[in-house]
């Protein structure tokens, strides 16, 4: 979700043009704006070009149908901002589209980043679940933040990942 009254999405999907499993839509509103994937190998192969190739399109026109919404701007901190990661597991119908949108809710004002750092589906892992480690980035305007403030924060975020999506931490 960006925030600004439009949701962006990324769902796996799938074109013959890509290679199997490499191929994401990108929909804004529920609708399919975009894709992006690694080139079929049938297709890369004439071209003669050993690495892998990306290939992206964007429909300009469904792009552009919705109105541009001013930009959004955040100043720059002069403190140093800390790092926290977060890895635990959760049910596999649950992306990180709706966990970093979680985070944002919470509305903690010295979060300035939240990403997903790790996605790991194997077997050692209890059917049903997969493990992601989530990197939360945080850094105040006006000071430098203690690491247990830093930590404070984290538990925030576990707490309500974990009311929400009933996650389990992983060590």
């Amino acid at each position: 979700t960006s925030g600004l009254g439009q949701t962006v999405r990324y769902r796996k999907t799938q074109r013959l043009f890509l290679e199997e499993g490499s191929a994401i839509s990108l929909e804004l509103d529920g609708q399919e704006v975009g894709i992006l994937g690694t080139l079929a190998d049938h297709l890369q192969q004439p071209l003669r070009i050993s690495t892998p190739l990306v290939v992206a399109e964007l429909s300009l026109d469904l792009f552009y149908s919705k109105p541009l919404l001013d930009p959004r701007f955040q100043e720059i901190p002069k403190y140093p901002s800390v790092e926290s990661d977060l890895s635990f597991l959760v049910d596999t119908e649950i992306d990180f589209a709706r966990i970093a949108e979680v985070v944002q809710q919470l509305n903690i004002p010295e979060l300035r980043d939240v990403h997903l750092i790790d996605l790991y589906r194997g077997p050692r892992l209890p059917v049903g679940k997969i493990s992601l480690t989530v990197r939360l980035t945080f850094a105040n305007l006006e000071r430098t933040l203690t690491q247990d403030e830093a930590n404070r924060f984290s538990g925030q975020v576990f707490a309500e990942l974990s009311t929400r999506f009933r996650i389990e931490a992983r060590s």
